[in-house]
């Protein structure tokens, strides 16, 4: 599906979903999107992944949570199921993006 990104405006087929934050980055999957949001103040919870119809079918935080805030800097695909996220402290994951689950995870720092 073609997808325009312009600051916090992500158009899907000439549909246009504003989020609150900027984009800084989009991995696709075959029926989804994952965003990395970010700002000049980092946002907290700032990885979500919607449908194509811009429905948020989940948070990052919905994955894994944090007992102090935590917010991630990286995002990238690891393959047709997985993506990788690193966070500000140094905590990465790999995550099934459809079954929400982790596979790995380690700290780097």
């Amino acid at each position: 599906m073609k997808y325009e990104i312009i600051e916090k405006t992500l158009k899907l087929d000439g549909k246009e979903i504003k989020f609150k934050y900027s984009i800084e980055k989009l991995v696709e999957f075959e029926d989804m999107y994952v965003l990395l949001l970010t700002e000049n103040k980092l946002p907290h919870n700032n990885v979500i992944a919607i449908d194509r119809d811009g429905v948020i079918l989940w948070h990052i935080e919905d994955i894994k949570k944090f007992p102090r805030l935590n917010i991630y800097v990286g995002l990238w695909k690891e393959n047709d199921r997985q993506i990788g996220v690193i966070s500000f402290s140094g905590f990465e994951m790999i995550i099934d993006v459809y079954t929400k689950e982790i596979i790995r995870h380690e700290m780097t720092k």
